[in-house]
């Protein structure tokens, strides 16, 4: 089994330099995940003088490890948003996530992505519940996000992913996926290419305010200074982020990638969509190349899952949604997974993003852990226009309580969280009379 994902594998390319000198800019971006690299090709697209600094390699973090879909919606679902905000807010969420969309894809259209390959379709299954359930939820859908969504049942479900576990499916034609680290490397690259200024292995281990500009340093000693300073780190930062650090948690996810599986692998799931289920902590799947299956499960809050007890409960996973997949390749103990890895995401307690402005001149760009391929490119945008003086669109992200994550005690009451959440998840399997897998 490799150490490293499967995009990585997939994928070679040099890294960018440290940064070996003190510099200064107007606008210093701490962070290089999608977020940060978002708002730096908005800022490059205005010539405006930033550096962005990654502590590690670009892509290494959760925006170059997720599962790759990008859909409608945000962490927190469509409900939660309605009962935070009420519905004129609401709506507002839900056509800044469709921008978020249409953002990625016309990056894709651009110069230096050619080689980025867009699949159309995600389709979120029903496990449980009853046909009026899933309409309910498609007439939502279509109030929300307009009628890019279709439910799919019966032999039409049976065409795009064939197991007897799925119910229902909600298809959303609109969204996509890809590869998630081809496509943060690209968006890099671009900004390089357009006079920006991004330095990775470079990170920050203090910043304090002096004379009106922010004094950034290194590991390595070397000093940024800043008129402004924007905090874009994900599930990785640490006290170097100052206070930011007590306003999220980070929960991580595992990702399995087997072997080639043959022409099974086709017969089981004929569709080329990718595919998610309607638990919290549920499985999210789909087919790449080699005839490999990328399997997504679980959320958990404190100490990383070992490899081999990820492949172990992936492989309980697939027995129990596809059994007629592996028995067609001789059992669970003939597939083997070439990858797994895991990933960690920065979520606030309300499940939705910090963008605002912290003080003068400090800015928070953070906390798009499940489901930021489409949120962080727009919350992006949205904090450039701020910062450029040419809209405060940004005021709709400052209604999001900006909540204490509960300090040493946090991370074992999000533990229990996600011990609470597979709870109910598992109930809802066993309401339909089937057994249940899970990580314990």
């Amino acid at each position: 089994m490799n150490s490293e994902t499967y995009y990585e594998s997939k994928l070679k390319y040099r890294e960018r330099p440290s940064l070996e000198e003190s510099l200064q800019a107007d606008i210093v971006i701490v962070g290089g995940g999608l977020a940060g690299l978002a708002l730096a090709f908005e800022l490059a697209q205005e010539n405006v003088n930033f550096v962005l600094i990654e502590a590690n390699k670009i892509g290494q973090s959760a925006s170059g490890r997720n599962g790759g879909f990008c859909s409608p919606g945000w962490a927190a679902d469509d409900d939660k948003i309605l009962r935070l905000f009420g519905a004129g807010v609401s709506k507002d969420f839900c056509d800044l996530s469709l921008e978020g969309m249409d953002w990625i894809k016309s990056m894709t259209k651009r110069s230096g992505f050619e080689n980025i390959r867009i699949e159309k379709g995600t389709v979120n299954l029903f496990i449980s519940g009853s046909e009026a359930d899933a309409e309910r939820m498609l007439r939502k859908k279509k109030v929300l996000y307009g009628d890019a969504f279709e439910m799919i049942g019966g032999s039409d479900l049976n065409a795009l992913v064939n197991s007897c576990r799925y119910k229902y499916g909600l298809l959303s034609t609109d969204s996509f996926h890809l590869n998630p680290l081809e496509f943060i490397v690209a968006l890099r690259n671009k900004i390089v290419s357009m006079g920006g200024q991004i330095f990775e292995n470079s990170r920050m281990v203090s910043h304090f305010e002096l004379d009106n500009e922010f004094h950034i340093t290194l590991a390595n000693k070397k000093v940024l200074k800043a008129k402004r300073l924007v905090i874009a780190t994900g599930g990785y930062g640490g006290s170097e982020i100052g206070f930011l650090k007590t306003r999220w948690l980070p929960l991580q996810t595992y990702i399995a990638v087997t072997s080639g599986l043959g022409a099974s692998l086709h017969l089981a799931i004929p569709g080329r969509f990718a595919f998610s289920d309607n638990r919290r902590a549920g499985n999210y799947f789909r087919k790449i190349s080699g005839n490999r299956l990328l399997w997504g499960r679980d959320i958990s809050a404190l100490n990383a899952v070992e490899p081999k007890k990820v492949g172990m409960c992936a492989r309980k996973d697939l027995d129990f949604f596809f059994p007629e997949l592996v028995e067609s390749v001789g059992g669970g103990e003939k597939i083997s997974f070439e990858y797994i890895w895991s990933g960690k995401m920065a979520y606030s307690v309300s499940m939705l993003p910090y963008v605002r402005q912290i003080s003068p001149k400090l800015y928070a760009l953070m906390g798009f852990g499940g489901h930021g391929f489409n949120t962080a490119p727009i919350a992006a945008k949205i904090l450039s226009e701020y910062l450029l003086g040419l809209g405060d669109r940004v005021k709709v992200f400052e209604q999001i309580p900006f909540t204490w994550n509960g300090g040493v005690f946090g991370p074992y009451a999000a533990e229990i969280f996600c011990k609470w959440q597979k709870t109910i998840d598992s109930r809802k399997l066993y309401s339909s009379r089937t057994p249940v897998s899970r990580l314990v």
